[in-house]
């Protein structure tokens, strides 16, 4: 029985071991949505960066009330950092009404996205932001085509903990 016992220790260190836990993003944002705001939290698993020249920046959240979540699904924010300066921002909202989920999409191009960073601090396998947003999405069916017939306008600022990807 003892024999037994250390080898299921051995072979659950071993699983641990080749599968190391990695540690959770954690943060939040405040989006204002057409002047409405929403307090939201990162998604684990879903938010990270990566990159060594220049640092690519995903954030994937949530509302944090659940009741907010009936209106407004998810939010996504991804953007570049070259020299400690932000660019190339997107941003994608999803929202919720009477009539269904409806996606919104925004780019540097054609939502004048701007990412104001306050502080960035790389610790390796972590990097920790502070910043603010401001731009414009319009509605798509598919990512590519995006109406700006009747823009929504977004701004915010996010806290966030990213693990690197």
């Amino acid at each position: 029985m003892q024999h037994f016992t250390k080898l299921l220790i051995l072979t659950i260190l071993a699983g641990n071991l080749a599968h190391p836990s990695q540690a959770e993003e954690t943060g939040t944002l405040q989006v204002i949505i057409d002047d409405k705001s929403y307090d939201m939290r990162l998604v684990p698993g879903q938010s990270d960066w990566s990159g060594a020249g220049f640092v690519s920046v995903n954030m994937y959240a949530v509302p944090i009330d659940e009741e907010l979540r009936k209106s407004v699904r998810n939010f996504n924010l991804s953007f570049e950092i070259v020299s400690g300066e932000a660019g190339n921002a997107e941003a994608m909202v999803t929202t919720v009404d009477d009539s269904g989920a409806a996606r919104f999409r925004g780019t540097a191009e054609d939502g004048d996205w701007i990412i104001a960073l306050d502080s960035m601090e790389n610790q390796t396998d972590e990097l920790v932001l502070e910043g603010q947003f401001d731009g414009m999405v319009g509605h798509t069916e598919n990512f590519r085509d995006i109406d700006f017939g009747n823009p929504m306008t977004l701004e915010g600022s996010f806290t966030v903990t990213l693990d690197k990807l």
